[in-house]
């Protein structure tokens, strides 16, 4: 019953924001008492399946990533393929344990606060064009993300969203659409191409996606509602609630 909780709370939080299977799932299976790699195992899963479900509910309200976004997708296709490299590798050499992952998914909850925290600044209005328009740029945030993703499962939403609020206009339903199409891309590369890396435990996923995709779904009509300032807020506060626990237990 807690797994379905979980990922019902979840999906509500990636559907409404875009952030959510590593900013919540992820660390709270953690400190249930799950073990860090099977955590990210099932936070890989629900990464790929919320993230692709919310990017055909986004699109089904008409909200698609923008020509920006599509550069950050970009990116995180080479991102995650080099990252799921460097997991394959450094696991299999034996250089990466349990409590190696679990400071590492801390640090990047306190990144993704401190990426919110800077996205504070921006104005909850649409401006008349983005800030952030370098082609090489957005290439490299996607990059960048993506390798952080494909190790830990988190960063997809948490730490791309608010890093995306910084230099673009886009309203939230954009972004959300972005960061689905990103997580379900990303997903999907990390999972398949280091899947014996993780211990995916198939009825733990299967509890957690009977709350999550129905999360999901409501969550994406709730988009339409969220302003600029709650989404900053939420991904803040759970990165330094989340994050801090990871690196104190």
């Amino acid at each position: 019953m807690l797994e379905i909780l979980i990922g019902l709370a979840g999906g509500i939080l990636i559907g409404a924001t875009g952030a959510g299977a590593g900013l919540l799932v992820t660390p709270v299976l953690i400190l249930a008492g799950y073990r860090p790699m099977v955590a990210v195992g099932a936070g890989m899963g629900t990464l790929l399946v919320s993230k692709a479900v919310g990017a055909l509910e986004l699109r089904s309200l008409g909200a698609r990533p923008e020509r920006s976004g599509w550069l950050v997708i970009g990116g995180g296709v080479a991102g995650a393929i080099l990252g799921s490299l460097l997991a394959t590798r450094l696991m299999g050499l034996n250089l990466v344990s349990d409590s190696h992952l679990r400071i590492a998914i801390g640090i990047v909850l306190l990144l993704s606060a401190a990426a919110a925290t800077w996205a504070s600044g921006r104005d909850d209005r649409p401006a008349s064009a983005a800030r952030l328009t370098n082609a090489p740029l957005l290439f490299g945030v996607g990059f960048i993300v993506a390798v952080i993703v494909s190790i830990t499962s988190a960063g997809s939403g948490g730490l791309l969203v608010p890093l995306l609020l910084v230099g673009q206009s886009a309203r939230i339903p954009q972004l959300v659409a972005t960061s689905s199409v990103f997580g379900s891309i990303v997903g999907a590369l990390s999972l398949g191409l280091h899947w014996s890396l993780f211990s995916l435990d198939l009825p733990l996923l299967g509890l957690l996606l009977a709350g999550l995709i129905p999360g999901v779904v409501a969550g994406a009509y709730l988009s339409r509602r969220i302003s600029r300032t709650f989404l900053v807020w939420a991904v803040h506060m759970l990165g330094i609630s989340f994050g801090a626990a990871l690196l104190v237990v």
